[in-house]
């Protein structure tokens, strides 16, 4: 079951510097692979996972950078999750500079999801997973400056494992060293 936790912690505490919308991703794997290899006892260390998560990050801003990731958002079928919808809409309306500028992002939003104009293009398509996600954006998203601008600036947020590091997770430190392992 620790297995896939410690696969994320290795990712954030990796050399490579990873994006917000991977490590939502990688978690949500580790979480459905716990629930998998032992669903009578899942709950107990999801419940201490996520209310790590609750008090050191920001769930929405990782939420939004997961859904609004190109290669996470049609390859596990995220367009109509009410959760991540939630997210987007509070992230895209902190982010905006008005109101009339988030309701702007959140209706061009509905091009991305459902693949239409540049980004069902066939190169946008091949792209999704090969490109950096920012890159992308600016590739593939010209056409939604709104939402574009937001997402670049999402997306461009990376992870570390310091605030676990100083917190709860002090404990992974005394047993995982980058020199030990």
């Amino acid at each position: 079951m620790i297995e896939s936790l410690y696969e994320v912690l290795r990712l954030v505490d990796g050399d490579r510097t990873p994006t917000m919308g991977l490590v939502y991703a990688k978690l949500e794997v580790a979480k459905k692979r716990i629930i998998a290899a032992s669903a009578k006892y899942a709950h107990m260390l999801i419940d201490i996972v996520e209310d790590s998560w609750d008090r050191q990050m920001s769930r929405d801003l990782h939420m939004t950078a997961y859904y609004l990731h190109p290669g996470f958002q049609h390859e596990d079928e995220l367009a109509y999750r009410d959760d991540l919808l939630g997210a987007v809409t509070s992230v895209v309306d902190r982010m905006s500079r008005n109101h009339e500028k988030a309701a702007a992002a959140l209706n061009e939003l509905k091009y991305f999801r459902e693949g239409i104009g540049s980004f069902g293009d066939p190169s946008a398509i091949a792209s999704r997973q090969k490109l950096d996600p920012g890159e992308w954006w600016l590739s593939y998203g010209r056409s939604l400056t709104t939402l574009r601008e937001i997402t670049i600036r999402v997306l461009s947020q990376t992870s570390s494992s310091s605030g676990c590091e100083r917190n709860n997770w002090s404990t992974f430190a005394l047993i995982h060293t980058k020199m030990r392992n």
